[in-house]
């Protein structure tokens, strides 16, 4: 990978930008399982239209979703599944963190000073 070429890293960055809010990630899993139009992506996710809207352009415009208009409506859907598996590496590593930090909070701290070493 050239990581001097700036362009390629701009369509990298991009790409994390999308998976960087909440809100994003909530159309991307709504998207998973098919496509919709934006009523049902607000009615899956609680969005308001505005932003709904304004997450679909984004990740139009980067090539992650596309719109099919039919009639008076416009449907979404995922062309672009390789997001799912950053999503998933990413899971899988939290999931691996998890477990760590829950083994590490069942060892007492031995920073910890209890009151009596404190008042000494």
């Amino acid at each position: 990978m050239d990581y001097t070429n700036d362009a390629l890293l701009e369509l990298i960055s991009n790409r994390f930008k999308i998976l960087s809010d909440a809100n994003r990630l909530k159309v991307l899993s709504c998207l998973r399982n098919g496509e919709k139009n934006v009523t049902q992506i607000i009615e899956e996710t609680g969005l308001k239209q505005a932003n709904v809207s304004k997450i679909l352009i984004a990740m139009a415009q980067i090539n992650i979703v596309a719109r099919r208009k039919d009639g008076n409506s416009v449907f979404y859907h995922i062309v672009d599944d390789s997001i799912f598996e950053l999503c998933s590496l990413m899971c899988s590593k939290l999931q691996e963190n998890m477990v760590g930090f829950s083994k590490l909070a069942k060892i007492k701290n031995p920073f910890e000073h209890s009151n009596k070493e404190k008042k000494q």
